[in-house]
């Protein structure tokens, strides 16, 4: 990889060359992505256009003719009321994101890239004139000779230290910073926007889960349904719950319900080849090589239908036994959840005990430190993980935080150690056979050191998300969203890592090497490093703008849908598919906010970090963050669903590391511009430099003190619907049907509503029905002679 590179202090060349080649390939191959997708579109409705087809009906984009070009008037119109109806508010605040941080970057283009070139052209010109007078023959064959100057001299170490314009990186770090800040603001106007909207739809006011609280770190003495209903009753400044129920432990079944899935996928695919052809079944059942069961007496080959037809009944019988055991037979654990009778109450008591909780020394013994939030979806709940007690849980953060720390750096090593296969030679230096063979076959040489490392790489980056959601999930996080959130975080990191740290620990190794002046001292000459490591990494703005033409290319397939196309070729050309399997396969795929954000994340804070120190990075940006717009609302209009929608919860996350990456600009900023002037000024008094850090210093407390205040002012208003309804009586009228939430509810209403919550919040091993085989409908007629469920419910039993 070649932040890999960078790391043992390689960034100048590998910069210069990848600069050329990543950019050129880049930016060559995106047009003929586009013009594929616009050709292959009307003839792959499937793969281009499943919501069309899939899609509920409200949720449905608008159809598009067989013009290849149709596609491009739904994604420039603008109808935010109606984009949120059909995509959902994760979706279009995404969108909003992507568009606000192009009209940034367009914003902020013209200002320090025109400043800052017609400052350095003092900087360029001699130095083209000093090579013209050394030069007499010039003609136009060589005229890039004289013009075959880096990009570096665009940067703000070409400026001139004691010229008044030195003084301008310092006025357009606050313009930048400024323009930053009214996106921002904007931005989470639009977002608390959505909210107010979504706080008074009659979704949101009746939803069961909006009324629900989840609570977990349950000490001993509240793990019972009347003592947590009685202290979360206690506290006289906040409404009283309907009901209380605490979890309980169900490790057994939850292995046995998934054990029972994967067995019967196993019957379908068996099932699937068996009755290809209702009409002629073959004389010859299937069989399955079991090996050794000493459990069953079996060993060998076996009927497939048969053997797991036993297993799937003997898995429905343990289950259902399970299932109709009385809560007492299971233990309990430390958490529970409570249901009032509306909204405004249930987001009241949660707003009072999280702000109690900051308060609170975190004990199980201290019943005040109790973890109370809003619940997530009851579907979306990781089960298994809400119960884990305090102790537990903190070890494995700890835990897990070492082995994400661990992850990040064996993930850079490993990526540099794929990135050598690039050099086969220098590999194979000790193994002459080797050598001799690709000496022999240069296409495969050829091929081996140009696209192995390079797929290598794109699985292993692929892998990555996997890995640390895997790491999150045994973490202990309490919901899939909250797994996702985290990822997002940590992958954040990772970037950062991997592209800034080790760009900085390169440029200090380059430092450190760089021959000091005799008679300096050792303050000095530590100075002098850490001055020119700094100032270095200003210099690699080349790296950082191949990174950035890299992405281009992978939005270019991401439209095309390259990956999706082959892999759904070789499954139905190579693959007898289940209907299961042809059903999930045909449905939308899941839009992974985590892995995009991701990646935006870390573009927009490389851009906006070296928009002052190199600005001729904000062109690439711009251009960049207008084609993600493009291609990534065509996709969410049409082709990706969004899954567990959490009305724009993200944003809060991506508010952050937008903070994070603000100050993180203003902070470089501020250390290049001291330690260039260090590095060159000639003024033993270095009042300019004083002066100048002296104005760009009160930027990172300005981004600090507005995180701070959007925290305590803002968040709380978006997260909770009390300063929108302010009480029960704003809440909208259900319908005939369904229960009136107000102060007035009657007994029945409010019994109705507690008997519901132990109904609506059962752990899905307890209630959700069994996977049934499901077989093509022309063979379903034979599904009763080979396989029946042993019961058709929990009634059943």
């Amino acid at each position: 990889m070649i932040q890999f590179l960078v790391a043992f202090g390689r960034a100048e060349c590998v910069c210069e060359c990848v600069r050329v080649s990543v950019t050129n390939l880049s930016i060559r191959h995106l047009p003929a992505c586009i013009a594929g997708f616009s050709v292959l579109r009307p003839a792959n409705k499937i793969v281009y256009q499943p919501k069309s087809k899939f899609a509920a009906e409200d949720k449905r984009p608008p159809p598009l003719s067989a013009n290849p070009t149709a596609w491009i008037v739904p994604i420039m119109k603008e109808d935010s009321s109606k984009s949120v109806r059909q995509l959902g508010v994760d979706a279009v605040m995404f969108l909003k994101f992507v568009k606000y941080c192009f009209i940034l970057f367009c914003s902020t283009v013209l200002i320090p890239t025109t400043s800052i070139v017609v400052t350095t052209t003092s900087a360029v010109v001699p130095t083209i004139a000093a090579r013209a007078s050394r030069r007499s023959d010039i003609d136009n064959s060589n005229l890039t000779v004289i013009f075959d100057t880096s990009l570096n001299v665009l940067s703000i170490n070409q400026l001139d230290v004691t010229s008044p314009w030195y003084w301008l990186p310092t006025a357009l770090t606050w313009v930048v910073s400024i323009f930053f800040y009214i996106m921002l603001f904007r931005l989470y106007n639009v977002y608390n926007v959505y909210r107010q909207e979504f706080f008074n739809s009659t979704e949101f006011q009746h939803s069961f889960q909006q009324k629900t609280l989840l609570i977990t770190e349950l000490p001993e003495s509240l793990r019972s349904d009347a003592s947590l209903h009685k202290f979360m009753s206690s506290r006289p400044d906040l409404p009283s719950p309907t009901q209380a129920v605490v979890n309980r432990n169900v490790p057994h079944l939850t292995k046995l319900v998934a054990e029972h899935e994967k067995v019967t996928r196993e019957m379908e695919g068996v099932l699937a080849k068996y009755l290809a052809n209702p009409d002629k079944i073959p004389s010859k059942r299937p069989t399955l090589n079991i090996g050794n069961d000493p459990i069953r007496g079996l060993t060998g080959t076996v009927d497939a239908i048969k053997f797991l037809g036993d297993n799937l009944k003997e898995l429905e019988e343990k289950i259902y036994f399970y299932r109709a055991q009385p809560d007492s037979e299971h233990s309990v654990n430390s958490s529970g959840f409570v249901s009032y009778d509306n909204v405004v109450d249930a987001h009241e008591a949660a707003q009072g005990f999280s702000i109690n909780s900051v308060f609170s020394k975190k004990s199980s013994r201290n019943a005040n430190a109790l973890n109370v939030k809003l619940s997530p979806k009851f579907d979306d709940i990781i089960w298994d993980n809400i119960g884990i007690n305090q102790a537990e849980r903190f070890t494995r953060r700890m835990f897990g935080l070492g082995l994400t720390i661990g992850i990040s750096i064996g993930w850079v090593l490993l990526a540099g150690l794929i990135s050598s296969l690039s050099n086969l030679s220098n590999i194979f230096a000790g193994n002459q056979a080797t050598l001799d063979w690709l000496a022999q076959n240069p296409k495969a040489k050829a091929f081996l050191q140009s696209y192995l490392a390079p797929i290598l790489l794109a699985v292993l980056n692929y892998l990555l998300p996997i890995v640390l959601r895997m790491a999150t999930v045994w973490q202990g996080a309490k919901s899939h969203a909250g797994v996702e959130r985290s990822v997002l975080y940590k992958l954040f990191t990772f970037y950062m890592i991997q592209i800034f740290l080790f760009a900085a620990v390169s440029a200090l190794i380059t430092a450190y090497k760089q021959r000091v002046p005799d008679g300096v001292s050792i303050t000095d000459e530590l100075k002098l490093q850490i001055t020119g490591a700094i100032t270095g990494l200003a210099s690699n703005s080349n790296f950082y703008i191949a990174l950035l033409a890299s992405y281009y290319a992978g939005y270019g397939i991401e439209i095309i849908q390259g990956i999706p196309l082959v892999v759904n070729f070789i499954k139905r050309k190579f693959f007898r598919l289940t209907p299961r399997d042809n059903f999930e396969l045909n449905k939308p795929p899941v839009f992974d906010f985590t892995r995009i954000y991701g990646t935006l994340m870390i573009a927009f804070t490389i851009a906006l970090t070296f928009s002052i120190v190199a600005p001729i990075i904000l062109p690439f940006t711009a251009l960049f963050f207008g084609l993600v717009f493009v291609v990534m609302k065509y996709q969410l209009m049409y082709v990706y669903a969004v899954k567990n929608e959490s009305y724009g919860s993200y944003f809060i996350k991506i508010f952050n590391l937008l903070i994070f990456s603000a100050g993180f600009f203003q902070f470089l900023t501020l250390t290049v511009i001291f330690a260039a002037n260090k590095a060159k000024n000639s003024d033993p008094t270095g009042t300019t430099t004083l002066r100048q850090w002296m104005i760009i210093a009160p930027l990172p407390f300005i981004t600090i003190a507005l995180w701070v205040g959007c925290r305590i002012w803002l968040l709380p208003k978006a997260t909770f619907c009390t300063s929108t309804l302010q009480s029960a009586a704003n809440l909208r009228p259900a319908n005939s049907t369904a229960t009136s939430y107000n102060e007035n509810s009657t007994a029945t209403e409010t019994s109705t509503i507690a008997s519901t919550l132990e109904d609506k919040v059962l752990n899905p091993a307890l209630a959700k029905p069994l996977m049934k085989v499901w077989v093509a409908a022309k063979s379903a007629h034979l599904l009763a002679n080979l396989y029946t469920p042993q019961y058709a419910n929990i009634e059943d039993y």
